[in-house]
């Protein structure tokens, strides 16, 4: 990390409410230029609301976002300006797609929204959809002609079409089929490589995020649970909740069988995995633990983190 450089994306102690209900609370994570952080945790606990807030699409309650060290600011055209400089892939692309629009027509609609459509601009999408592994496809063609796949290759072309300086990535492969997976991560890691993008990366997989993140942050109920290097956190988790995501609880203490089911709402006080924790104590259940060290980088929140002895 470059510290003579911003961060492309920094939360700042955000929290986003809807009545009574907190769907994030004090949020905070950096995403860096040519690095991907990786946003995990049930159904549930805060991911899209993360996105949404980062594309501009909802405002925070209360902390701040800011992009490249500039707060985000709600007028209308400097909302576009941000929008000019992410990328984002949803979870559905058959939802994200208009079935009446040409190719031509969806991976250029970026750059006509932005003025930016020029006499190069179909080469351009032909030149992107190459790139994205389908060299044939016509651009007059509709997204019926594809698979599932193969529209979230165009979406991903769409994605990339404005030169984007981050990419979101809303849970990009869970409704492909398992073959198609694979090839669709490995086409997003050598685009985020060769452009040397910023991305975000959402999913409920963290086994998989472990591949391919630098960055990681664990989002249980609207809170940051546990924040570190991916490959530190994702190998020896120190927050019962990560430990529960792997399934790698200690013999004779394994995480609540509910684990896996949707994050309820943020209570008032104390933990909120407290009631589904092997290892709530009282103070748990009163007193909201902050984020601590645990590690070079990497924080837990958890007043009893897990340690490697006890985990063997």
């Amino acid at each position: 990390m470059n510290g003579l450089e911003p961060p492309i994306l920094r939360f700042e102690r955000v929290s986003r409410r809807y009545g009574r209900f907190a769907a994030l609370e004090e949020v905070e994570f950096a995403v860096w230029k040519g690095r991907i952080l990786g946003l995990v945790g049930e159904s549930g606990s805060g991911k899209t609301t993360c996105i949404r807030l980062a594309l501009g699409l909802e405002r925070p309650s209360a902390g701040r976002l800011w992009f490249r060290g500039e707060p985000y600011r709600y007028r209308p055209q400097e909302l576009k300006a941000i929008r000019r400089r992410i990328g984002f892939v949803f979870q559905d692309p058959y939802d994200a797609l208009d079935p009446q629009m040409t190719l031509e027509e969806i991976v250029g609609e970026p750059l006509r929204a932005h003025g930016c459509w020029d006499a190069r601009a179909r080469e351009r999408i032909r030149q992107l959809l190459d790139r994205v592994g389908l060299p044939d496809a016509s651009l007059k063609s509709y997204p019926a002609h594809y698979s599932g796949g193969g529209l979230q290759r165009i979406a991903i072309a769409r994605a990339l079409v404005l030169d984007p300086e981050l990419l979101l990535c809303d849970e990009p492969t869970s409704n492909l089929d398992v073959s198609v997976q694979a090839q669709i991560i490995n086409l997003l890691l050598e685009l985020q490589r060769e452009r040397g993008l910023a991305m975000v990366f959402v999913t409920h997989d963290l086994p998989l995020i472990r591949r391919i993140a630098d960055d990681l942050v664990v989002l249980y109920a609207g809170r940051v649970m546990e924040r570190g290097p991916a490959e530190a956190v994702a190998s020896r988790p120190t927050h019962p909740y990560t430990i529960a995501l792997l399934g790698a609880g200690p013999e004779g203490k394994r995480p609540n069988p509910r684990v896996g089911g949707e994050a309820g709402p943020v209570p008032v006080a104390g933990c909120p995995f407290a009631p589904r924790c092997w290892k709530a104590q009282p103070r748990c259940g009163v007193e909201r633990p902050p984020l601590l060290p645990v590690g070079p980088g990497w924080e837990a929140a958890c007043f009893f983190p897990e340690t490697q002895t006890q985990m063997q």
